[in-house]
């Protein structure tokens, strides 16, 4: 028998070699492709509620895809004052929903936010002060990325209300927070006497607690979200 020479045991070696690392490289790849799915909301670390709000979202997600308190993206909520034919409805769907499950108000003030004068409106924005000082904020925007809900100023954190809804429970401040399948989102905050004073750390006077509550604003929130979807 001949014995193979040294040319042909090198060959062989770098071939075997070859095809090992394939085989080891594939299965790595499948490894790490099973144990990393793609996520479906877009990730990012800047401004993440900057989607024009009279356009729906082309991403469908669950709320806790959408907002996490430890998400890289952040919420804006200033802008320059703009207007759209959309402020009409949104108005009305607002103050017909703080009247169903608060009752009246004193004073109401609504405005379209936007990030320029020439982009499109982002956010929209309706204010209620009641007798007693609890001031109401009814804000609507819609997310492209996955948010913190901790960039809206607040005493407690956000926790699960239901299955789209957030909520933060404070003394002086609450909020309720739902969110649509396309990152549609509206937010509703009731503020005590001062709290908003509070808030910004330079209240020198007593603070009061919101004659809200929790409960009453995750309602709103749904109807006026129910709303802002039907575009």
């Amino acid at each position: 028998m001949q014995l193979p020479d040294r040319r042909t045991m090198l060959l062989g070696t770098v071939v075997i070699t070859v095809a090992a690392l394939g085989v080891l490289g594939y299965s790595r790849f499948r490894t790490d492709d099973e144990s990393s799915p793609v996520p479906t909301v877009p990730v990012a670390n800047t401004q993440a509620n900057i989607g024009c709000i009279d356009e729906a979202g082309t991403v469908a997600a669950s709320l806790d895809e959408w907002y996490s308190n430890e998400a890289d993206g952040s919420l804006v909520l200033t802008g320059e004052i703009s207007s759209s034919i959309g402020l009409g409805a949104f108005s009305s769907a607002a103050t017909k929903a703080v009247v169903a499950n608060i009752g009246s108000f004193a004073t109401s003030a609504v405005r379209d936010l936007a990030p320029t004068q020439t982009a499109c409106v982002t956010m929209r924005y309706a204010g209620f002060e009641l007798q007693d000082g609890t001031a109401v904020e009814v804000m609507a925007w819609r997310v492209v990325a996955r948010a913190s809900p901790m960039w809206v100023p607040n005493e407690a954190a956000f926790v699960p209300f239901d299955e789209t809804t957030l909520a933060s429970d404070g003394e002086h401040v609450k909020h309720a927070l739902a969110v649509a399948p396309d990152g549609s989102t509206v937010l509703v905050s009731a503020f005590g006497a001062g709290a908003r004073q509070l808030l910004a750390g330079s209240s020198e006077q007593a603070v009061g607690s919101p004659s809200v509550s929790v409960q009453q604003l995750a309602i709103i929130s749904a109807q006026v979200l129910a709303e802002v979807i039907q575009r």
